[in-house]
């Protein structure tokens, strides 16, 4: 969906938990609730630009923290930056599926 701080990026809803959103909390990302703190609204942004290990794929920078990158590492999902070796394939992304066709 338009991200919520700004709408030409991007924010993920939960399609289950209407109203729910991908946020950091640190460096871990959950799905929460918006809790009237005004920084919600930044830390559940990115920006969708060329993938860090493939520029055909796709990568999520945060709105508020450029140069760090949504991750999935040990099965869950971060928000960090440049780091261990495997960072640019964890942060990589090949978007699929009709809400991603323009």
């Amino acid at each position: 969906m338009p991200g919520l701080a700004d709408g030409r990026f991007y924010s993920f809803e939960s399609v289950n938990c209407s109203g729910h959103y991908l946020g950091s909390r640190g460096a871990r990302v959950a799905l929460e609730p918006p809790p009237g703190d005004p920084s919600f609204k930044a830390e559940t942004t990115f920006r969708l630009v060329p993938g860090l290990a493939n520029v055909s794929w796709s990568s999520f920078e945060l709105f508020d923290r450029p140069g760090f990158f949504l991750r999935h590492r040990e099965a869950h999902l971060f928000v960090e930056t440049y780091g261990d070796p495997t960072f640019r394939e964890d942060a990589t992304f090949n978007l699929v599926g009709p809400k991603w066709r323009e």
